[in-house]
Order: structure tokens, then sequence, then C-alpha cells
């Protein structure tokens, strides 16, 4: 999501329609039908509904939301199958677009030039070769505004449009600690990551 609830007082929670519905799955899979076969998987169009999900060896969140949704998606009879891969592999799979889904995160302030590079067209980190035109020429007017109110209300009309392309997923934000002595003024938690961001 463009704007996180967690680190931006203008959140507004553009993605909420989206919710965990099992019983709609497997009934939205039968009306395309699709059949279970015998390992409990789907079967469509002679396919299983099986997909590889990349992401990154040895850090625990991502190998635990890989678990999360390998389970989920398990109970309405769709396959994950997890493969890690260290830095070093996983920049050059990435880049070279050799996964199915990949689970992996941004870090930039949703009101800085930090979207614009991943959902505008050709974007230099827009992994997905989502194109949306108007989409990017908004996205890089509300990074050139200097006007906040103005810029926030643009970044959630464009997640408003985000929500219904579903280019990306937004699974989860990371939270932050930010740890600092009383006697010190001014300090502002902002959505671009470490504490000192806009010093």
């Amino acid at each position: 999501s463009v704007l996180l609830r967690c680190q931006s007082r203008y959140y507004r929670p553009n993605w909420s329609h989206y919710r965990h519905r099992e019983a709609r799955v497997r009934q939205l899979l039968g009306q395309a039908g699709c059949r279970r076969g015998p390992d409990g998987i789907y079967v469509c169009g002679g396919d299983r509904l099986s997909f590889r999900l990349l992401t990154a060896a040895g850090i625990e969140r991502r190998e635990l939301t890989v678990r999360l949704v390998q389970e989920q998606l398990r109970r309405v009879g769709i396959e994950v199958t997890p493969e890690y891969a260290r830095p070093a592999v996983l920049v050059p799979l990435i880049q070279g677009g050799d996964f199915e889904v990949l689970s992996f995160g941004w870090i930039f302030g949703a009101s800085t030039g930090g979207p614009g590079t991943s959902l505008t067209c050709q974007g230099e980190q827009n992994l997905t070769g989502y194109c949306d035109r108007l989409l990017g020429r908004d996205l890089l007017r509300a990074t050139r505004t200097f006007d906040l109110h103005r810029r926030v209300d643009l970044l959630n009309r464009i997640d408003v449009r985000l929500a219904k392309a579903v280019p990306h997923i937004p699974l989860y934000q990371g939270s932050f600690l930010n740890a600092f002595s009383a006697t010190v003024r001014g300090i502002v938690h902002g959505t671009a990551g470490p504490l000192t961001w806009n010093v």
C-alpha cells in the first residue's frame, strides 16, 4: 500500500475490502471449472494450482511469512513451493524476472519519490512490469508537489486505484523502534526508515 497505517497519520484503509475468505476462494475456483486432485490441490484446465514463492534466505520474518502463506493456501487447495536464496543469488533472480511470486520489501517513504520507481512504467524497481501511464503521471505529480495535503490526497487516490489493479499485494509493514533521550527535541517519526531520515 502506498500509505501505511502504523507509520503514517494520513493512512486510509484503501485495501480493507480484501479479507481472508476460504469458502469464497473454493467457490470461485469451482465456478472457474477447477477440480480438486487426489492430493487436495486444485487442477484448472489441466494445470495444478501450484507456484514457486521466492524470498530471501535467513530472514526470520520472510520465512515465517512463507510458511503462513503456504499453510493458508494449502487449506484452499493451492500449493506453494518455497524457494529461498541468499542476497547474492536473490538479486540477479529478481532482476532477471526469474520468479513466479516474490516476497520482499521496499525501503522508502510513501510520500517521497520511492513509489514512483516501483510503480511507473519502466521504473527502475518495477519488478512486475505493471504499467498504467496515468497512474505513473499522478505518482510523479504527487512526489513533486510541496503541498503535503495535496500530495497525501493524491497518493491515497493512487492507492485506491492500486487496490483495484493489484500489481502488488501489501502483506504487512515492518515495525521500527525509535529510542532517544528526553533531552533531544524535534524527533519526528517518519515513513522513510531510520530515525535520522529527515536530519
